[in-house]
């Protein structure tokens, strides 16, 4: 029987952009966040309160996969955050359909959980 253990990830685990910003997930280095503009490409922010595994976008909102944190929702435009839900398992993976996003386990891909309610507003801060 194999065993399956975690280990750090130092590198990209996936990237979107939004209008001229770009989003990178670096793992246990959280989100990078770039501004593009013409030739130039400048990084603007560290967002590195949480892991970033995996990140989803759908309108300006960010669904960031924060393993054992769970998921991190986060305005693409202000950078704050705006929900954190806590999950019964780490969250490595993310998949947003239409009103639906899910969140699955990288040790186990069959296990998933779903949220259907997008928050609008920012919370104050992000809560462990």
């Amino acid at each position: 029987m194999t065993t399956m253990r975690m280990s750090p990830f130092h590198g990209i685990a996936g990237a979107v952009r939004w209008g001229s910003r770009l989003f990178v997930a670096c793992g246990l280095h959280g989100i990078k966040v770039f501004e593009i503009g013409g030739e130039h490409v400048r990084l603007i922010a560290c967002l590195d309160d949480f892991p970033a595994f995996d990140i989803a976008l759908r309108g300006n909102i960010l669904a960031i996969a924060a393993g054992e944190r769970g998921v991190v929702l986060v305005d693409a435009r202000s950078l704050q955050p705006l929900k954190v839900w806590k999950t019964p398992f780490p969250v490595h993976a993310l998949q947003w359909k239409e009103n639906d996003l899910t969140g699955l386990s990288g040790c186990n891909p069959s296990t998933a959980v779903r949220f259907t309610a997008v928050p609008t507003r920012p919370i104050p801060a992000l809560t462990g």
